[in-house]
């Protein structure tokens, strides 16, 4: 689409590695980020990628890799956390549109950047993604919550916008397939029939009537 695009990886110290032979912080922290930036690389070599190197949830609060998802969970976000990813927030993404996790599956990491995007970002400029794998399981009412908390929050209605690719579910299978040392084969295939939900997308939820997203839309 012509559209200059930077990811931005905020949690990227981590044990979690489910697929990995070692269990070391350390080394599956350099092997998640090889992954993504070859992952990367090969959807386009123009991508840039910034990392935070902030310690995930397991390691920050000292939780099992299970409990990240949970509600009590939540309570442990500290204001702290979502100014300190607020400032990468406003360092690398200061002008141009800001995309960010719905935060479904109520993962404390996606949440604090959830929150951190709404506190930094203007409300005409953040949209939001439905995080995968949350999204291939969450309700519509899950899904619906987390809208309309996000319109509250900032006071700006949001619309669906369906991004479409003739060959999304291949091309996500693909390179969902790059992140072995996270994802296993059968968790990336049901990642990637999700794109088949919206014959062969992603769904975005963009600010209503906004003029800076028609050429993303």
């Amino acid at each position: 689409m012509g559209i200059k695009l930077t990811v931005i990886n905020f949690f990227t110290v981590s044990a979690y590695g489910p697929q990995a032979s070692s269990k070391d912080a350390l080394t599956i922290s350099g092997i998640r980020k090889r992954e993504d930036r070859r992952t990367i690389a090969l959807i386009s070599p123009r991508i840039r990628v910034r990392d935070a190197d902030l310690f995930d949830a397991p390691l920050r609060l000292g939780i099992d890799a299970s409990a990240v998802c949970r509600h009590e969970t939540r309570s442990l976000l500290q204001n702290g956390e979502i100014r300190e990813v607020s400032n990468f927030i406003r360092r690398w993404a200061r002008s141009g549109l800001l995309i960010a996790p719905l935060s479904l599956g109520d993962h404390i990491d996606h949440i604090a950047v959830r929150d951190a995007a709404i506190e930094s970002a203007d409300a005409h400029r953040l949209a939001y993604f439905e995080d995968l794998p949350y999204a291939t399981w969450a309700s519509e009412k899950t899904l619906n919550a987390r809208v309309r908390e996000a319109e509250q929050r900032t006071r700006m209605r949001l619309q669906p916008s369906i991004i479409r690719s003739e060959f999304a579910s291949s091309m996500k299978r693909r390179t969902i397939s790059r992140y072995q040392s996270q994802i296993s084969p059968e968790e990336g295939a049901v990642i990637a029939r999700f794109s088949a939900r919206y014959g062969e997308g992603e769904r975005l939820w963009i600010p209503q009537h906004a003029r800076d997203w028609i050429a993303v839309t």
